[in-house]
């Protein structure tokens, strides 16, 4: 019809590929309807298959425009952290995020199974002689992803957090007493160090990657990398440490201590947060959330303060929420499911594995809720409660 030969034509004037074509066309409808646009945050292994399949439900149901995805080899870039843009993302409980990529990369899949390889570290990934799970091999991969390579960490720490630090506020508060000791580890571990590279300092990742860059440098994507594989150089994006390799190990004690400072004291202002444990709840709220504040008169989180001019009136077109409609897809959506074996076995009778994580994953967990006070230090594999929901 008239209307398909128009953005045909339109294509060809333009000069872009179809791919590109339909970017281009999905944020100029999104401009056009005033809706603001949909950014999502894809962590690795932390239920993100689920997510985006929900995401595109709801964009199928009219109930959301065109999702832009920073998938989990990417950065974020700094218009996504703009006005313009709802912000989603993905997290998990960090123990149980470490058992999930762990079995990620014994399925022999994923860009840090590639990156171990390169440093003939891929066999921490295995089974026992029954086909079943190694808690040995998992202990030793877990202790080496977050193996502290530099103990100068603690006083560069003191250098660059001077200030105390209160996470369980909604305001972080800030306290003088530069003498006191320090609440949180002077590193990140796996999830923080991804979370702090790929949303919070992207330049920091891509300045970690650049120690590896080829000869021809690094892309603005922040690869390809070079290293050793099999006695040859090669290059390839997954041979970049930041933010899906060996991050934590290539950074440096300085690049902890900020990443431990900015998780406790930067706010990305997430629109909402979709938990693994909780990610059909969490969900319909983030839909419920988005009609709410995408009007036509403002573009505000439902946590900010309200406008005193209560005198306009505020109007959309768009299809409002039917939660029953997106209950109804939720068990058809596309899961990326695979039996393994429980949280809370694989870290059983191993304290030492435990304090590990939650020393080195204590600042991320605690500003995502799972660590719920100073003294909270069994917070390893427990599921988070519904309510309240992360406002990060």
């Amino acid at each position: 019809g008239g209307t398909t030969s128009f953005f045909v034509l339109l294509r060809k004037k333009m000069r872009l590929p179809f791919g590109c074509f339909l970017v281009f066309f999905a944020l100029l409808t999104d401009v056009a309807l005033g809706w603001k646009r949909v950014v999502f945050y894809h962590l690795e292994k932390a239920g993100g298959t689920t997510a985006l399949a929900l995401l595109h439900s709801a964009v199928r149901e009219g109930l959301m425009p065109s999702v832009e995805v920073v998938n989990e080899h990417s950065f974020f870039e700094p218009r996504h952290l703009s006005a313009d843009y709802f912000r989603i993302g993905v997290v998990r409980e960090p123990c149980s995020y470490l058992l999930s990529e762990y079995n990620w990369g014994e399925a022999k899949k994923g860009w840090l199974l590639y990156d171990l390889k390169s440093q003939n570290a891929s066999r921490l990934y295995g089974t026992t002689g029954d086909n079943s799970f190694s808690h040995s091999l998992f202990a030793e991969w877990v202790s080496y992803m977050n193996a502290v390579v530099d103990d100068t960490a603690t006083s560069l720490l003191r250098k660059t957090l001077p200030a105390k630090v209160d996470p369980y506020e909604e305001t972080p508060l800030l306290e003088e007493e530069e003498d006191k000791e320090e609440e949180f580890s002077p590193r990140c571990g796996v999830e923080s160090m991804r979370y702090w590279t790929q949303v919070l300092n992207p330049e920091a990742g891509k300045a970690i990657n650049r120690r590896f860059a080829p000869a021809s440098g690094l892309s603005d994507k922040g690869y390809p990398c070079t290293r050793e594989v099999g006695g040859k150089n090669e290059t390839n994006p997954a041979l970049c440490p930041c933010p899906l390799g060996t991050c934590g190990r290539e950074a440096t004690a300085d690049d902890h201590a900020t990443c431990v400072r900015e998780i406790l004291t930067k706010r990305p202002n997430f629109d909402c947060w979709l938990r693994t444990e909780a990610v059909y709840d969490d969900f319909l709220h983030c839909v419920e959330k988005y009609q709410k504040n995408n009007t036509e008169d403002g573009d505000q989180r439902d946590d900010a303060p309200s406008s005193q001019d209560t005198t306009r009136t505020t109007t959309t077109t768009r299809r409002r929420l039917n939660a029953t409609a997106i209950a109804d897809l939720i068990p058809n959506v596309r899961r990326n499911a695979r039996r393994h074996v429980e949280c809370a076995a694989a870290f059983a009778d191993d304290p030492a594995l435990v304090e590990l994580v939650e020393r080195q994953e204590a600042a991320f967990a605690a500003v995502f809720g799972w660590k719920t006070s100073p003294d909270d230090t069994s917070w390893c594999c427990r599921p988070q409660p519904l309510d309240p929901r992360p406002l990060v």
